[in-house]
């Protein structure tokens, strides 16, 4: 196929959409999912990564200029340990979407079916959703239909005894030229429907003690669905902050935390941690910010790169984290600054505690084009942090850094 750099003028029968799997990505999905708790879990990372990593070149080369994963590709297993799909953001001349890849291996392909999370929780909500029939055993997937978040949300049928939504395959859109006709002419909210409450508000109302007993009892290996185990309000909520699905994941699979900054400092940062872009690096002293005392810098510290959304183009800008040495005992420092050329007016660099609560002096926001920004803030032995930038990065979500004290 030709690469295109939009979706207009396209002519695409997706009955005819028909993708060959890589035999080596077979080999290589199969051994990357077998670190999940379960069977289930590993079947379904497996079938999901097939899907992902077979479709995304597809999306590039004929519906968008670029596509990638919401999140980072070794983070993925973090929603498959619990539940199907994946959400890829595309970007168009103009503008972007999420189509969410949810796969099945049924043949008939009378119905759409779709988890519950990927409709209610807001920021895993796609555009369109694709029904993608996998064939493992003759190497291909097929494209066999989408519909909207709107359809799915308002005409498909939730099914409280397995919390999904699904929609009939004479409901389903298979005509790509009608989604590139969408891109001209309707508005997001013609294809997103409005959701009530985010869960990350139910987040921020949880009590840290309450979201760690949860945390603990769905992270047993041994409760095969822990997805109905519990109220969807709660569920949604772990699920939809990065840090605590992290948190239990990792419970789950029987591996010590993976984002423990104080344990970078002694041991060296985690595989999964590299893995996401974090790197050990030495830091130079920086100017003012906006939180606690002037201090000097330790040399070590840690850095990773963060792509934001600039007047339709991608900035890189890189987020450093460091030791501060003086009198107060474990305290850092967060700082944000552009890779080439100044922080733009109107970036937020946010501190947040745990639970996502807000706390004294802990943002600051560049009123001007800046060198760059930083957050002090000194913490109790064990705390975690949540950092979050304005605008939102791309594949971000909310990440618990826990700052062990050195020992």
């Amino acid at each position: 196929m030709t690469s295109t750099a939009s979706p207009f003028d396209l002519d695409i029968d997706l009955n005819r959409v028909y993708l060959e799997i890589d035999p080596a990505l077979r080999a290589a999905a199969w051994s990357q999912s077998q670190h999940l708790a379960t069977p289930a879990s590993r079947w379904r990372a497996y079938l999901n990564q097939i899907s992902l990593q077979t479709v995304q070149p597809w999306l590039t080369e004929a519906i968008a200029s670029r596509a990638m994963p919401m999140l980072a590709m070794p983070l993925l297993p973090t929603i498959w340990e619990w539940v199907d799909g994946v959400g890829v953001d595309l970007t168009f001349e103009k503008g972007s979407e999420r189509w969410v890849l949810l796969p099945t291996e049924a043949i008939d392909e009378d119905e759409l079916r779709v988890p519950q999370e990927w409709i209610d929780i807001p920021s895993w909500v796609g555009d369109y959703y694709l029904q993608v029939r996998v064939n493992v055993d003759d190497g291909w997937v097929k494209i066999a239909g989408l519909a909207t978040h709107r359809a799915l949300k308002i005409n498909g049928y939730l099914d409280s005894s397995d919390r999904t939504y699904s929609l009939p395959a004479s409901d389903l859109i298979t005509d790509i030229n009608l989604i590139s006709l969408s891109q001209t002419l309707l508005p997001a909210a013609s294809k997103r429907a409005s959701l009530a409450e985010s869960p990350l508000s139910l987040a921020r109302s949880m009590a840290l003690s309450q979201a760690q007993q949860l945390i603990t009892r769905l992270s047993n290996p041994e409760l095969l669905n822990p997805r109905l185990a519990v109220d969807f309000a709660s569920w949604s909520a772990l699920m939809a902050h990065g840090g605590w699905r992290r948190q239990m994941t990792e419970q789950r699979w029987g591996r010590p935390a993976a984002f423990s900054v104080g344990q970078w400092l002694q041991s060296g940062i985690t595989q999964i941690a590299a893995q996401i872009g974090w790197q050990s690096v030495s830091f130079q002293p920086a100017a003012e910010g906006a939180r606690g005392e002037e201090a000097s810098m330790a040399t070590t510290g840690f850095l990773r790169t963060v792509e934001i959304l600039e007047e339709n183009r991608i900035e890189n800008y890189v987020l450093q984290i460091s030791l501060l040495e003086g009198d107060m005992p474990n305290a850092w420092r967060f700082e944000l600054r552009k890779l080439n050329g100044l922080v733009a007016q109107g970036v937020v660099l946010r501190l947040l505690s745990e639970d996502l609560q807000p706390f004294e002096n802990n943002e600051v926001t560049a009123r001007e084009p800046v060198d760059l920004l930083y957050v002090d803030v000194a913490l109790a032995p064990g705390e975690g942090i949540v950092w979050a930038i304005e605008p939102v990065p791309a594949q971000y979500e909310p990440e618990i850094l826990r700052f062990d004290p050195l020992s």
